[in-house]
Order: structure tokens, then C-alpha cells, then sequence
């Protein structure tokens, strides 16, 4: 197990870092770096002196890629050197991460795919449609999930649909 260093929840809070249980990469206790104590939440334990231990993962680097929501599906948006200036839009029930492991291992694709951006979310079969609905125009060939678009537009593209989604703002 790797050493932990304590940190106030607070200034886990202000580097943005992710708890061990919002971390979509992390496994087990053994992916944190950081940990925080906090009067345990049962009062008759705290009275016994017991305190509440969260911890943290260190994937500052990583925090703009994973975009968490609510629910257990996620929209991914991935990219390759062996399909320069396009990007990938799909969604899964899985970890992002896996689905690109798995794209990379099961089709012959010559190089990985990296995972560039992920939002999780309630209805991901939902997001991705509208998402590819909305970017049509940059769609490669219509039966694949690849674009010729950036990322910061799909980005926007998708933290706005599942905004609407969300909000039930969406008139389908």
C-alpha cells in the first residue's frame, strides 16, 4: 500500500481532487493518495471519539477528463493517432476507460485510443443519439461514431444536451 498523506477536506475541495468513491479509474483503498479525517457523521460514535475517514485519489491531472453526474452510464469521447482529426462519441454501461480498452483490443486497430473526455449520466444511449444528431454535419460516415470536429466543441456539445436532458429541457 502506498503511503498516504492527510489533507483537510478542504483543501481537497480547493484542488479539486476526487474521493476514492467519485474516481471512475480507481479500484480500492490502494489508488488513494491522500486522506481526510472528519467527526464521524453517527453521533453515538462520535461521542466514543470515532472520526470518518474519506479519501482522496491524486488525478488533478485527470479531473477535466472524467465529468461526474448522475447515474450509472456514460457518454465517452475518445481519439487515436491512427484516426488523426477525428474523435469517437459513444456511450457505455461500463467504465469509460474499459470501452476504449476494449475498442483498442477487439477491432485491429493499430494503435490505442485515448480517453479524452467522459460524462456520466442517467440515460447515455439518449446523450450519445443527441449528440450525434447535433454534430451530424462533422459525422464521417453514418454508420460509425466517428467525427470531424475538436474536442472543446464536443465537450459543449455534450455537457449542454445532458444540461437539457437533466432539466428536462428536451422536447424529443
Amino acid at each position: 500500500m502506498n503511503k498516504l498523506d492527510i489533507i483537510t477536506k478542504q483543501e481537497a475541495e480547493k484542488r479539486g481532487l476526487y474521493t476514492l468513491d467519485e474516481d471512475p479509474l480507481s479500484k480500492d483503498v490502494s489508488d488513494a493518495r491522500y486522506f481526510s479525517l472528519t467527526p464521524h457523521p453517527d453521533p453515538k460514535l462520535r461521542e466514543q471519539g470515532w472520526e470518518a475517514v474519506t479519501y482522496y485519489v491524486d488525478r488533478e491531472q485527470n479531473k477535466n477528463v472524467f465529468e461526474p453526474g448522475r447515474g450509472s452510464e456514460w457518454v465517452y469521447v475518445l481519439s487515436n493517432p491512427s484516426y488523426e482529426g477525428m474523435l469517437k462519441i459513444g456511450y457505455t454501461k461500463n467504465a469509460p476507460e474499459l470501452r476504449s480498452e476494449q475498442l483498442y483490443k477487439g477491432t485491429g486497430v493499430p494503435t490505442p485510443f485515448k480517453l479524452e473526455f467522459a460524462k456520466q449520466c442517467l440515460n447515455g444511449e439518449m446523450l450519445e443519439r443527441l449528440t450525434h444528431k447535433y454534430l451530424k454535419s462533422d459525422r464521417v460516415n453514418n454508420e460509425r461514431e466517428f467525427f470531424y470536429t475538436n474536442l472543446e466543441e464536443v465537450i459543449k456539445v455534450i455537457n449542454k444536451l445532458h444540461s437539457d436532458l437533466e432539466h428536462n429541457d428536451w422536447i424529443i
